[in-house]
């Protein structure tokens, strides 16, 4: 919170809620905008439309960030899901695969899957991106065999339907993400103008309306104004 020495001879202190907490400004507005609302017209101050079309941004962006993050939180927990079931794909190939190529295990490649020589092994893939590219092989490979010599198992429509599943929600994930990043960073200005005009106007209220004295009545504006602690007096020695 940060403690604004206007009035220095008064019982009272004025804070500011501090910028990088965002939400204690917003809520600040909010008070501002509604009493103003409140009043006359004529004796609304000049930062009032300014603060209102602030609000407005914000708000806006606000749930920009929020519709992003629910994006990515949605998107995240499919992909949770997909990442099982590719590789109980995978592994459902493998097999397979192992099996049509046990004489000429090297064979293997031509579904994606990587032959080490030395060990005659054929190896299962790792990261996702692996598992992504042993699948667009897979698939690549299926479709370019007629129907008829093609793997029975697992059913290539599946393989597809799986692959261009985890690709959508992986995309959505990474859309979701940039939209949340982007508002987050467009709120930043918003919350500095906020600040720097919720500033200018308690400087009006005490210059116009309240003689330069602190008075408890700016928390009609949602000001936080506090009664200062009495000083102590020196104890004789």
């Amino acid at each position: 919170m940060v403690v604004i020495k206007l009035d220095t001879t008064s019982q009272y202190r004025l804070c500011f809620p501090e910028k990088k907490k965002p939400l204690d400004v917003v809520e600040t507005v909010r008070t501002f905008v509604a009493y103003e609302a409140g009043r006359p017209p004529e004796a609304q101050l000049p930062h009032t439309p300014l603060l209102i079309e602030l609000l407005r941004q914000w708000d806006e962006n606000d749930e920009m960030r929020q519709a992003g993050e629910l994006q990515r939180t949605r998107a995240a927990a499919a992909i949770e899901a997909l990442d099982e079931r590719v590789r109980q794909l995978v592994r459902q190939i493998h097999r397979i695969v192992a099996a049509i190529s046990f004489d000429t295990p090297a064979d293997a490649v031509q579904w994606g899957f990587t032959y080490k020589q030395t060990t005659g092994n054929i190896l299962l893939p790792e990261t996702r991106r692996e598992h992504l590219f042993l699948l667009k092989r897979y698939i690549a490979q299926e479709q370019s065999r007629p129907p008829a010599e093609r793997l029975p198992q697992p059913p290539l429509a599946e393989v597809i339907a799986v692959y261009d599943a985890l690709r959508q929600q992986l995309r959505r994930r990474r859309a979701g993400t940039v939209q949340r990043k982007r508002a987050v960073a467009a709120g930043g200005p918003i919350i500095a103008a906020m600040h720097f005009y919720l500033q200018s106007a308690v400087s009006h209220l005490l210059t116009f309306q309240f003689g330069g004295s602190l008075t408890p009545k700016l928390q009609n504006w949602g000001y936080d104004v506090k009664l200062c602690a009495p000083k102590r007096r020196a104890t004789p020695a």
